[in-house]
């Protein structure tokens, strides 16, 4: 109810290019560039590597605990800045136009499964406490009203902060983010989500940005390990391979 007066006070401004009434412009939006349906089949990595049938080359031999990522953007240009206004300098409210703009592609995911049940990667709790919210949880719950789904639940905790992933190889990011993550309460003690679990053929685990794939690999093996499920991943963009990040 407040966001017509807020919009008076402090009007909409684009995050691509600063222009008044819109928090992202016709003309940034068109910038956009979608990862495409050219992706490797584990990772969704843009491109089509020659490691295997439809697999790059970073995915052979390795065996990852979710089924299946999903983004819809490159990390780069209007998406990067995206992510970042709305990931650190507190504008919430994008959260509605990042769904907006993954909405069809998410809406391909969650059409997959009979019944599935939407969670999020969760920040540790002084993280969602500075930032104000966990802009996962958020994204999350936009893109369940995007598509008349329930509402997320709480699958995963976070226990500690972690260190910067950057400059770490791939044993290192796993080392850092090992014993990070833990089964939510909620997941034996909500009975809402007890019975949700119960009927559902899978978990669509949703986050901002895909960059190396160590934090969703450790967040879906907690997942799968306390349900049972397999997991698909779905965010609004993602780095492609040794692109720089920040980290949570």
């Amino acid at each position: 109810m407040l966001d017509p007066v807020l919009a008076t006070v402090f009007p909409p401004r684009c995050v691509g290019c600063g222009r008044f009434e819109t928090y992202l412009c016709d003309e940034c939006r068109r910038a956009l560039v979608p990862v495409g349906a050219e992706v490797c089949r584990r990772c969704g990595h843009p491109g089509v590597g020659p490691g295997g049938p439809n697999w790059c080359a970073a995915c052979v031999g390795e065996e990852p605990t979710y089924r299946s990522v999903r983004s819809v953007f490159l990390h780069e240009g209007t998406a990067r800045r995206l992510v970042t206004c709305f990931k650190y300098d507190g504008m919430r409210v994008l959260g509605r136009t990042l769904a907006e703009l993954g909405a069809d592609e998410f809406s391909v995911l969650v059409g997959h499964h009979d019944r599935f049940v939407i969670t999020w990667v969760p920040s540790h709790a002084s993280t969602s406490r500075s930032r104000g919210y966990n802009q996962a949880e958020v994204l999350a719950g936009c893109l369940a009203q995007s598509v008349g789904a329930p509402a997320p639940v709480r699958l995963v905790s976070k226990t500690r902060r972690t260190g910067h992933q950057r400059g770490l190889d791939r044993a290192g990011r796993s080392r850092n983010l090992t014993g990070a993550f833990v089964p939510s309460r909620d997941v034996e003690g909500a009975p809402r989500v007890r019975d949700a679990l119960a009927r559902a053929d899978g978990v669509v685990l949703v986050d901002d940005v895909f960059t190396t794939g160590a934090t969703v690999a450790e967040v879906t093996r907690v997942i799968t390990g306390s349900t049972g499920l397999p997991v698909d991943v779905f965010t609004f963009s993602r780095t492609q391979a040794d692109f720089p990040q920040r980290a949570d």
